[in-house]
């Protein structure tokens, strides 16, 4: 059967601060074959999400579809309002300067107030880092006083000083062990902090709301509350290939807004 794909919804405010996907289907580049079929699922703001599985290229794109770099597929990406997203993505970038420069979020809507900023140090044990480097306010070459995994603890800590709805964060072990990424995911939790976890370890499972897990065929599934019930992964709804419908495949569109999520996934129960 055809499944109805909406083309160009009108662009209204996302008032619930929500992160929502509807019927997104990503394609690979180079084949056309898809990487993720339709992917119906709403996030509420402070849940944490790890999304994990074997196909690592749709986590890939996934990332490139919320920072708006993505063009083959189709579906709607409904997003909190500009300024209201923050993208961690796998390698981190400090710009030569203080780091009371780089800790501070320029533009959009975004509540930078420095009791968050000293908190985010504290819980992710950057303190003794900032006397090392001189104080918050001596200028350095960060890419060459601190490590790779320096660089990306002190991006976290941007991020939640920022206080944005949503961190979506991007391939996380390519910088940071286990156990520096659990205690960001540690910091994102006691904050308050949503986030979307592209790619990491589910060990610490523990930690996140939900799993999403999407397969080699681009199928998925998720787990919510993973903290507490060990619940059976819920399927999307069936898709019918046996009649060889062909699909339309559209631009896909980021609307910024929330205009209901029948038939969708949700997250709600996950975010208490």
């Amino acid at each position: 059967r055809a499944i109805d794909r909406p083309e160009m919804p009108s662009a209204v405010r996302n008032e619930s601060r929500r992160l929502r996907f509807e019927a997104i289907e990503l394609l690979a580049n180079d084949t056309g074959l898809p990487l993720v079929r339709d992917l119906s699922l709403s996030i509420p703001e402070r849940a944490n999400v790890l999304v994990g599985g074997p196909n690592a290229i749709a986590q890939r794109a996934l990332f490139h579809l919320i920072a708006g770099d993505c063009d083959r597929g189709s579906g709607t990406l409904v997003v909190p309002e500009e300024g209201r997203l923050m993208l961690l993505p796998e390698r981190p970038y400090l710009p030569t300067g203080t780091l009371r420069q780089i800790l501070r979020v320029e533009g959009g809507d975004f509540r930078v107030n420095d009791l968050r900023t000293r908190q985010a140090l504290r819980l992710l044990g950057l303190d003794e880092v900032v006397a090392r480097v001189g104080g918050v306010d001596t200028v350095r070459n960060w890419g060459e006083v601190l490590s790779l995994a320096e660089q990306q603890m002190f991006s976290c800590v941007r991020a939640i000083a920022a206080n944005p709805d949503f961190i979506v964060f991007d391939r996380p072990g390519t910088t940071l062990k286990n156990p520096e990424l659990e205690d960001v995911l540690t910091a994102f939790r006691k904050m308050g902090q949503g986030s979307l976890i592209l790619g990491g370890s589910s060990e610490a499972g523990e930690l996140f709301d939900a799993l999403l897990s999407i397969n080699i065929d681009g199928t998925w599934s998720y787990v919510p509350q993973m903290r507490a019930v060990k619940e059976e992964p819920v399927e999307p709804s069936e898709k019918d290939d046996s009649m060889g419908v062909e699909r339309q495949i559209v631009p896909i569109v980021t609307k910024k807004g929330d205009s209901g999520n029948q038939g969708q996934a949700d997250f709600d129960s996950a975010a208490g």
